[in-house]
C-alpha cells in the first residue's frame, strides 16, 4: 500500500522557516491583489437580482421575484448567495455593502490559499514560487469578481478548497473538508455539481489506479456529501419552484451552432486578452511528465474543463470572462510546476524561467490599464458581445476594462432610475423592463422581465434569430405582457436636451421633473403608460 505522502510534489521546508517563508509570499500576494480589488470595486446589475430575492425572503414573502406570484420562479443561479443576502438583510445590515466585502474576503482567502500551497508544498525553487504567486495575485479577473456583489468568488473558493483538501496530497486526505467545500459549491452555483463530479471523479479514478484506500475513502466522502446536498436542493426546487433546473439555465442556455461559435469566440477572446494563460498551460506540457503528478494533473483537467463549459453555454456578456475564473488558481499551479522543471535543468534555463516568471503574470496584469500584448485588430476577431452597438447599429468593440466601466455605470443608472420610480409611482404599480436587477431592487415595484430570467414562459421562448449577446438569447416584447396589465411599458430618465428633442409628449407619457439635489439639474423621469385595450 502506498503511503499517503508518497506523491507529495515537493518536500516542505522546516516547519518554522517554512511557515515564515509562506507568510512572506502571502503578504506579497496580498500586496498586489488588494489594490487591484480596490481599483475595480463595483456592483453589477445581476447582483441586485439576488439581493431582491433575498429581501423578499427576509421579509417573509418567499423566494419570489415579484411577491405574490402563484408559482415562484427560480430566477437566480446562486441559491446559497441568495440565502446569504437574505440573512444579511434579516439582520438589518446593508447588503450592498456587506455582500461585496464577503466576496472580497473570499477572494483574498483564495489568493492566500493558492500562495500557501505553491510556496509551502508544491514547488521548492524560488523562481517557480515567484511565478505562481505573481500569476494568481495579479489575475485581474479574480480581483474584479472579488467584488461585483455576486457569489462567484465564494464558489471559486469552494472549488479550490475541495481540490486542495482532497487532491494535492499535502497531508492526510481530508474527505470531510473536501465534501463540505463541495456542498458549498453545489449551493453557490447552479452548475456546482458538475465541478464536484470532475474533482470527486478524478479522486476516485486516481485512488483506484494507485490502489490508495485512504484516498478512496476520502473521495467517497467528498462525493457523497455534495450529492446529498444536490438531491436535497433538487427536491426543494421541484417542490417550491416546480422545476428541477433554475430558470436562468433555461433562459440563457441552448445548444445551437451560433451558441457554440459565440462560446468559441468568448474563449478565444480570453486567451488573446490574457496570453499568459496559454503559456501557463504550455510550459508544464513542454517540460514533460515530471510536471504532471497528481496536483498538476487534476489542475490540468480543471484548466481544460472551464473553457469547454464556457464554449458549450455560449460565453457570458459580463466583463473579464467570469466563466473562466477557475483558470487562474489552477493555472498558477501549472505555471509553478512548469517553472520548477525549467529552473532545475540548468543555470541558463533558470534565468529563462525567471524571465517567464515575471513576463507571464505581467502580460495578464496590464489589461487592467487597457494595455495588451495582442493587438486589438486580432482581439476584435473574437468579439462576442453582439448587443454592444454604436448609434448607427454597428457592433462596437469594447475592452474588458471598458465593459467593466459600462456595467458599473449602467448599474448605478438603473438603481437611480429605480429610486425615481419608487418616489413617483404608486406602490402597486408595475412595469416592463429588460435590465431588471438594480431597477427592480430600488423601485420595489412589480417588474415583468423581458429576457426571461424570472419568467418561466419567456425562458421557454425559442432563441432569437440572428446574433445575440450571451445571456440575451430570448426576449419578449412589451406587448407580450398585456394579459397582466402592467402600469408602465417603459420608464427612463432623460436630460433637458433629450426632453426638448422629444417635443410635446403624447397623452400616455408622463414627464416628471426630478429633484435637483438628488438627481442633478435638468433630469426628468419618463413614464410611458402601458396601452389599454
Amino acid at each position: 500500500m502506498q503511503s499517503q505522502n508518497e506523491n507529495r510534489a515537493e518536500p516542505s521546508p522546516g516547519r518554522p522557516a517554512g511557515q515564515f517563508s509562506s507568510l512572506l509570499w502571502q503578504l506579497l500576494a496580498l500586496g498586489i491583489f488588494v489594490p487591484l480589488v480596490a481599483r475595480f470595486w463595483f456592483l453589477c446589475d445581476d447582483a441586485y437580482i439576488s439581493f431582491r430575492y433575498g429581501r423578499n425572503l427576509a421579509q417573509g414573502l418567499g423566494l419570489a421575484w415579484n411577491p405574490g406570484e402563484p408559482s415562484p420562479v427560480e430566477g437566480y443561479s446562486e441559491f446559497g448567495w441568495v440565502l446569504i443576502s437574505a440573512l444579511i438583510q434579516a439582520l438589518g445590515a446593508p447588503v450592498e455593502t456587506i455582500a461585496p466585502w464577503i466576496s472580497a474576503l473570499c477572494g483574498a482567502a483564495l489568493v492566500m490559499s493558492v500562495t500557501h500551497l505553491i510556496s509551502r508544498h508544491l514547488v521548492s525553487h524560488p523562481v517557480a514560487r515567484l511565478g505562481g504567486v505573481l500569476f494568481v495575485a495579479g489575475a485581474v479577473p479574480l480581483a474584479v469578481w472579488s467584488t461585483g456583489g455576486m457569489g462567484s468568488m465564494a464558489a471559486l473558493l469552494c472549488l479550490w478548497l475541495m481540490y486542495s483538501r482532497l487532491l494535492t496530497n499535502v497531508d492526510v486526505h481530508d474527505g470531510w473538508g473536501a465534501g463540505l467545500a463541495g456542498v458549498g459549491l453545489v449551493l453557490l452555483r447552479a452548475d456546482g455539481h458538475l465541478w464536484v463530479f470532475l474533482l470527486a471523479g478524478s479522486a476516485l479514478m486516481l485512488a483506484r489506479l494507485r490502489k490508495d484506500p485512504c484516498l478512496m475513502k476520502a473521495a467517497r466522502l467528498a462525493a457523497g456529501l455534495p450529492l446529498l446536498a444536490f438531491l436535497a436542493l433538487t427536491a426543494f426546487r421541484l417542490g417550491y419552484h416546480g422545476d428541477w433546473l433554475p430558470n436562468t439555465a433555461r433562459a440563457k442556455i441552448g445548444l445551437s451552432p451560433f451558441v457554440i461559435e459565440r462560446g468559441a469566440r468568448y474563449v478565444g477572446h480570453a486567451f488573446l486578452t490574457y496570453p499568459g494563460l496559454l503559456l501557463a498551460l504550455a510550459l508544464p506540457l513542454m517540460m514533460g511528465r515530471r510536471t504532471l503528478e497528481r496536483p498538476s494533473f487534476v489542475a490540468l483537467l480543471v484548466f481544460a474543463a472551464a473553457p469547454a463549459y464556457a464554449l458549450l453555454v455560449g460565453g457570458d456578456f459580463m466583463c473579464f470572462h467570469r466563466f473562466l475564473l477557475p483558470l487562474w488558481p489552477f493555472g498558477a499551479v501549472l505555471l509553478a510546476k512548469g517553472l520548477q522543471a525549467l529552473a532545475e535543468d540548468s543555470p541558463k534555463r533558470a534565468r529563462v524561467a525567471l524571465t517567464l516568471a515575471l513576463l507571464i503574470p505581467a502580460s495578464n496584469l496590464i489589461p487592467a490599464w487597457d494595455l495588451h500584448v495582442v493587438p486589438q485588430s486580432l482581439r476584435e476577431r473574437c468579439f462576442f458581445r453582439f448587443n454592444a452597438t454604436s448609434a448607427n447599429g454597428t457592433i462596437m468593440f469594447r475592452t474588458e476594462r471598458e465593459q467593466w466601466l459600462d456595467m458599473t455605470t449602467r448599474a448605478r443608472q438603473w438603481k437611480r432610475l429605480g429610486e425615481a420610480v419608487a418616489g413617483n409611482t404608486a406602490a402597486d404599480a408595475s412595469l416592463v423592463a429588460g435590465a431588471i436587477g438594480a431597477l427592480g431592487w430600488a423601485s420595489k415595484r412589480t417588474v415583468f422581465d423581458q429576457f426571461g430570467l424570472t419568467r418561466r414562459d419567456v425562458g421557454d421562448f425559442p432563441q432569437l434569430p440572428g446574433r445575440a449577446s450571451p445571456g440575451h438569447d430570448r426576449y419578449a416584447p412589451a406587448s407580450y405582457f398585456a394579459p397582466e396589465s402592467p402600469t408602465y411599458a417603459r420608464v427612463s430618465i432623460i436630460d433637458e436636451h433629450s426632453l426638448r428633442q422629444l417635443g410635446t409628449p403624447p397623452s400616455h407619457v408622463t414627464v416628471l421633473d426630478l429633484d435637483q439635489e438628488r438627481y442633478g439639474p435638468g433630469q426628468f423621469l419618463i413614464l410611458k403608460r402601458y396601452p389599454r385595450p
